[in-house]
């Protein structure tokens, strides 16, 4: 196991050329976070940066296979759903990155609600924040989740449950985006509404 992940950390090495993308890693993690201790990790077009707050990436919660799947299965049953995230045809890493304009936080109750929201709506987040805290990458940061009926372009999504661990992934996705607005709302059902 030792060896896998120091052969992926060779490799990650090696891909990073200097093809302009590390700009955009290293002028976000010195302008801000210059004497923090980056313990986590994003997924930024195919390629990790690092961060403050500690970032878990589920592989049963990925966005971009999950999506690809329900609509799969949809089209297999004769029905066209959109997909939940914006994917073209050029591969992330050559893609420019998308210009943030917007940390959209919406504030859930518990994971399992807003998860059944955002499949039924066919939309999309980046992040989610469990009730203990825990932060979660669902979704690379290269690709605009669909939020209402289109692809929010300029927009990075969470979905938080827990007060401290929205905190921390929005103070490190400002550290990334500091021009971007930070707008939340809740989606919280009010009472007598939860199924």
């Amino acid at each position: 196991m030792r060896a896998l992940l120091v052969a992926a950390a060779v490799g990650l090495a090696a891909c990073s050329g200097k093809d302009g993308g590390d700009a955009i890693v290293s002028d976000a993690t010195t302008a801000s976070m210059s004497d923090a201790v980056l313990d986590g990790q994003m997924l930024i077009g195919d390629r990790w940066v690092k961060v403050v707050p500690a970032v878990y990436h589920d592989a049963k919660m990925d966005l971009a296979t999950r999506c690809l799947l329900m609509r799969d299965d949809a089209k297999s049953k004769g029905q066209q759903i959109p997909l939940c995230y914006d994917k073209s045809d050029v591969a992330v890493r050559d893609r420019p990155a998308r210009t943030i304009t917007t940390i959209a936080v919406e504030r859930d109750s518990n994971m399992a609600s807003a998860m059944m929201r955002l499949t039924s709506k066919n939309e999309a987040t980046h992040f989610v924040v469990d009730h203990k805290g825990g932060i979660y990458q669902v979704l690379d940061l290269a690709f605009a989740p669909r939020h209402g009926d289109a692809y929010a372009t300029g927009e990075v999504r969470v979905v938080a449950c827990d007060e401290a661990g929205e905190k921390a992934i929005v103070a490190a996705l400002q550290a990334l985006y500091p021009n971007a607005k930070v707008t939340t709302s809740d989606a919280r059902p009010t009472k007598g509404t939860e199924p």
